[in-house]
């Protein structure tokens, strides 16, 4: 069975999922997409189905400004925080170190 065939499956059986589903897909879209106006427009139109999305939507809505900073900025800081986590597994490993510079230098190696 194909995802779209388990997905045909489980929209006949359940209807109202295919709405949340719809909506999810829209809502990456937009995002993904960097586009505002998309975004603006999915939260503005969607009606309640006593869902679970209710409240997802319900919660974009109160932070609607800061999302949309989100949407229109390309900036991330996930490389900086990968980077964070190695240096707190590489403290972990390396506790016990007599000597901080050798644990500097092993810094120094992950960020090449």
């Amino acid at each position: 069975m194909t995802q779209r065939n388990a997905l045909d499956l489980i929209f006949t059986n359940h209807p109202q999922f295919h709405v949340v589903y719809q909506t999810y897909q829209a809502l990456i879209n937009a995002v993904t997409a960097h586009d505002p106006q998309a975004f603006i427009t999915l939260i503005t139109t969607y009606t309640p189905n006593g869902s679970v999305m209710d409240q997802v939507i319900s919660s974009l809505k109160h932070a609607q400004k800061y999302v949309l900073n989100g949407v229109t900025s390309t900036l991330s800081n996930g490389p900086i925080e990968g980077l964070i986590c190695k240096i707190k597994t590489l403290k972990k490993a390396c506790y016990g170190f007599r000597n901080p510079l050798n644990f500097f230098k092993r810094i120094a190696c992950i960020l090449k």
